[in-house]
């Protein structure tokens, strides 16, 4: 297990596992399987031993809970944490919608509070909804209980980006690189660009679409020309794209680099709608739109974030 925490940026208190099951066998197999899900790689034969652990023991409350068969572990357990942080986050993409993510979110965090986890979902989603002060706090819980979780950590730096606090930033993030943590995240190109430290940001957009020769030199000088016409960097990237199966609105920041819109308007995007760069996609009727159909409802309830403010006749603007 030492090596996973070194390989993967997750401490051992993340994984938090707990045997509740009398059959070793279908321990075992949890064991490899959720080994897999951390490493986010073979999710298929994870999904395959966790599987057979429950055959072995239905009973086996933990091997369900990872199964995202959350429904059915709770059943046999109420008292589980990370049961109800897989409902919360199924729940953003469900008829539910944020508002129930956070209630079983914040449940997940009640039953369990050291369940880092839970903390870092929550924070993510948060986030996601606008609540930047808010998920900051979330992040910073969940270091404290493990600080050795590198997600955590990497989501602190680039919220501490979003909020103009850039030496800090830097700093929680380039520690992420320091233990060669090596996530999706790419929030941190622009910043690299503006900065003068062209070799960097090409580096930091090379592992953020992770795939070998992507024209991430288009991505650069989209940031660096951000008022030309990207339309022949679009094309490169989806041309590109297709042999992985994905296209500009798969890459996350790049989409926000080269202006396309209509690549920030869905639920598995939102984190992309308040970084810094993104303050173009605030100003069109594509973010109020996600905003009206997602968020206004719980906004309208619990208070608009920080940097949104009503206007006349029902309108809003954010900075």
């Amino acid at each position: 297990m030492s090596a996973l925490t070194t390989e993967l940026g997750v401490g051992l208190k993340a994984v938090n596992v707990q045997s509740l099951t009398s059959n070793l066998d279908a321990y075992d197999l949890y064991l490899k399987a959720r080994e897999m899900f951390i490493a986010r790689e073979n999710l298929p034969t994870s999904w395959q031993l966790l599987e057979r652990a429950t055959h072995m023991d239905p009973e086996f409350a933990r091997a369900w809970e990872a199964l995202a068969a959350a429904h059915r572990s709770l059943e046999i357990n109420p008292s589980l944490s990370m049961a109800h942080a897989v409902i919360g986050m199924q729940f953003e993409k469900t008829g539910v919608g944020y508002a129930g993510a956070i209630r079983d979110l914040g449940k997940a965090i009640d039953n369990d509070p050291k369940n880092a986890t839970a903390w870092l979902w929550r924070g993510i989603t948060l986030k996601d909804m606008g609540y930047i002060q808010r998920s900051m706090g979330d992040f910073e819980q969940c270091l404290a209980i493990d600080s050795g979780y590198l997600n955590c950590r990497q989501y602190l730096a680039e919220t501490l980006l979003t909020m103009g606090r850039i030496e800090e930033a830097i700093r929680e993030y380039e520690s992420t690189l320091e233990a060669n943590f090596h996530s999706t995240s790419d929030a941190f190109v622009s910043y690299y660009v503006h900065t003068g430290q062209r070799t960097m940001a090409l580096t930091v957009a090379a592992l953020g679409l992770r795939n070998q020769f992507a024209p991430i030199k288009d991505w650069i000088e989209a940031i660096e020309n951000p008022d030309e016409d990207h339309s022949s960097r679009v094309a490169r990237f989806n041309l590109w794209g297709r042999g992985y199966n994905i296209d500009v609105c798969s890459m996350g920041t790049v989409s926000i680099a080269l202006r396309q819109p209509q690549c920030f308007t869905s639920i598995d995007d939102a984190r992309l709608m308040w970084q810094p760069d993104s303050a173009c996609f605030r100003k069109t009727p594509e973010f109020k739109d996600f905003v009206n159909e997602h968020l206004m409802a719980y906004w309208q309830e619990k208070g608009l974030p920080p940097q949104c403010h009503t206007l006349n006749e029902g309108d809003f603007e954010c900075d």
